[in-house]
């Protein structure tokens, strides 16, 4: 099934219907798998996608051409592209990667205490809670993705982040599943205001470790529902 795109994504349309339209399209439609509205196992229909977007099926190929390089898309012999499915061996690898990846930049970050924006993390952490209260998971998503990377930022390791970043992208789903719990919620915040004081106070060792234990609870939660469920679609957020 593809999802027609929102208001707002229709009214970016006009701006890829000249030029280069390939990286706006995969720009689009990779959104629509980060945000749930095309979800795993997800037929991506070329012709549909390219009406939606207003935009000829050649670019929209090639643009989820370059999402099954991110991997995103899988295409299927003879039948077309669906996105990704979930997996419990894929998740367990590009776990274990990401966690390495930003503890590595946990410590080139500790370089440059003195130039974190604590200010704007407390304002992030402030609505990370409020969305939390709320049990908004799309918002509680995007908001712990702006206050970790306030963090990564400061390494001024501009691959690492790239390399984080893309993999944020391609365990989206999975990390939908850990915000859905909402009983993990205090637990949640309690590790996050961690991290900030450990930033605050300036302490390395602390700032790993709060960053372990949420990937820890993280993993725990994730890997339970994917052994004991067969998950084979996820409510959007």
């Amino acid at each position: 099934m593809t999802h027609a795109l929102t208001q707002a994504e229709r009214a970016t349309a006009p701006l890829i219907t000249y030029g280069n339209v390939v990286g706006p399209a995969t720009d689009i439609i990779r959104q629509m798998i980060v945000d749930g509205r095309l979800q795993p196992g997800d037929w991506l229909r070329q012709d549909e996608l390219a009406k939606q977007l207003g935009i000829s099926s050649i670019p929209v190929r090639e643009a989820m051409r370059h999402l099954e390089a991110e991997g995103l898309v899988v295409f299927q012999p003879r039948c077309g592209a669906t996105v990704a499915q979930l997996s419990l061996a894929e998740f367990e690898e590009m776990d274990r990667i990401c966690e390495a990846l930003e503890m590595l930049a946990c410590n080139w970050a500790s370089e440059h205490f003195d130039s974190l924006a604590l200010g704007e993390m407390r304002q992030v952490l402030s609505e990370l809670e409020d969305a939390e209260a709320r049990r908004d998971a799309a918002r509680r998503m995007r908001l712990v993705h702006e206050f970790r990377f306030i963090v990564y930022r400061a390494t001024g390791k501009n691959h690492l982040i790239q390399m984080i970043s893309n993999l944020f992208d391609k365990t989206a789903a999975y990390r939908r599943l850990f915000s859905g719990v909402w009983e993990l919620a205090p637990a949640r915040i309690e590790v996050y205001r961690r991290i900030y004081q450990a930033c605050e106070q300036q302490d390395l060792a602390a700032l790993l470790q709060a960053t372990h234990d949420l990937f820890e609870m993280a993993r725990h939660t994730v890997m339970t529902q994917l052994g004991n469920v067969a998950v084979a679609r996820i409510a959007p957020a």
